[in-house]
This record gives C-alpha cells, sequence and structure tokens, in this order.
C-alpha cells in the first residue's frame, strides 16, 4: 500500500518537471492537491477500526474554453491494532485487525470564481472504492 502511494506521489511530481507539461501550462489550468486526513467509516461494519488514516492526491484540469475540469483522484486508508477476547475453550486470546480502502474517482468539476482569492466548485463523477478486513488469531487469517 505504500509502495503504491510513493510511485503516484514520484509519477505526479515528475510530471511538474516535464517539457511536454510546462507548455501545457500556457494553455490549460489545473490544481494537484495532496491529501492527508482521517477517513471516518460506519461503526456498526468497521469497529474498532472505524477511524483511518488516509493518504491521496486529487487533480484536476482543463482548457481555458472548457466549461468543466476533469478530476482526478486516489486516496487510501489503512489502520490496524490487535484486539484480545474472551474465546469458550481458550481462553483470553489476541489477535490483529487490519483495514484498508482504496478509492479511484473519475469525474468533472464546475469551477466558478468569486473573487481572485477563492473558488468554488461543483463535482460530479464515479467511484470504485474496495474495503477489507483481514483478523488473524492463532496463527490464521481470514
Amino acid at each position: 500500500m505504500k509502495r503504491s502511494m510513493f510511485v503516484v506521489f514520484l509519477f505526479v511530481f515528475a510530471l511538474l518537471f516535464t517539457s511536454g507539461f510546462t507548455y501545457a501550462a500556457d494553455e490549460f489550468s489545473g490544481n494537484i492537491n495532496f491529501l492527508m486526513g482521517v477517513k471516518a467509516l460506519a461503526e456498526d461494519d468497521w469497529e474498532p477500526i472505524e477511524s483511518q488514516t488516509q493518504y491521496g492526491v486529487n487533480l484536476d484540469f482543463g482548457g481555458p474554453t472548457w466549461p468543466v475540469h476533469l478530476d482526478l483522484a486516489y486516496l487510501s486508508s489503512s489502520d490496524d491494532m490487535d484486539a484480545t477476547e474472551y474465546v469458550s475453550g481458550y481462553g483470553y486470546v489476541t489477535g490483529n485487525i487490519k483495514a484498508t480502502t482504496t478509492e479511484l474517482r473519475l469525474g468533472g468539476k464546475y469551477l466558478s470564481s468569486y473573487s481572485p482569492t477563492m473558488t468554488g466548485y461543483f463535482a460530479l463523477g464515479v467511484a470504485s472504492i474496495t474495503g477489507e478486513i483481514e483478523v488473524s488469531v492463532l496463527g490464521m487469517s481470514a
């Protein structure tokens, strides 16, 4: 997971220094945002790891006459913890719980400039979101 995030970061960072991207800056405009925060998931489904650290990159770009900008995003969150439960016949058993989510988004973003320092937007698109929980106890994983 960390390796894929690092590769995405390097790719986007390399785009900033290519001659093609520099040339396109005269005709296109856009934004690159690197995100870091916390993803809050439904407590009923993800407890005790419903609060996960999230990293990602969001890119939007468009031409001067385009009515909307294209919007692309990659987000990844994860958390893990050790938990101890009483299991009848085994006593107290300690296991590890690991959860990850990955989100890929593609859409359009309508930008509206209210002033030189403030821009609002409305976005619409599709997303592919995956989530996984892995529990490891007594040498077994599920």
